[in-house]
């Protein structure tokens, strides 16, 4: 029996008149809600400029208004009959090589050709098609 009396003090504790807040470890008010971050803005990334060897070219600024090539992204065509479509582009060391099918004399050959712009200016173009050839930019409205 004497087990017993410490549970029944218990209980009778329990059922105590006093009304048990049962809030009193919540607080009076509940923490603001966080608002979600306002997304970053974005920034469009610039467009890519323009291949380096994009224009016309010439071996000489004489020939820059009747014997320019013409060089396009994918391709490229000399003054004469020989011309290039460029079907993959490779940045390399110093410029680029272009996988190409080129056309001459009305012959087709699978070729690469090398794009490089050596430090002294210009840009040399080499392939099986075409000897080594340094040609330089032709850029006033005079020479086009």
């Amino acid at each position: 029996m004497r087990g017993l009396l410490p549970l029944a003090a218990l209980a009778l504790g329990a059922c105590s008149s006093e009304p048990v807040n049962q809030t009193a470890d919540l607080p009076e008010t509940a923490p603001p809600v966080s608002k979600p971050e306002p997304a970053p803005s974005v920034t469009p990334a610039p467009a890519p400029e323009p291949a380096r060897y994009i224009g016309r070219w010439a071996a000489n600024a004489g020939l820059c208004k009747d014997g320019a090539w013409r060089f396009e992204e994918m391709d490229l065509s000399t003054a004469g009959e020989v011309s290039c479509d460029f079907h993959r582009l490779a940045n390399v060391p110093g410029g680029y090589d272009a996988a190409a099918t080129c056309f001459a004399e009305d012959e087709q050959s699978e070729d690469v050709v090398k794009l490089r712009f050596p430090a002294g200016g210009g840009m040399r173009v080499e392939s099986k098609i075409f000897q080594p050839i340094t040609l330089i930019r032709c850029g006033t409205e005079k020479e086009r």
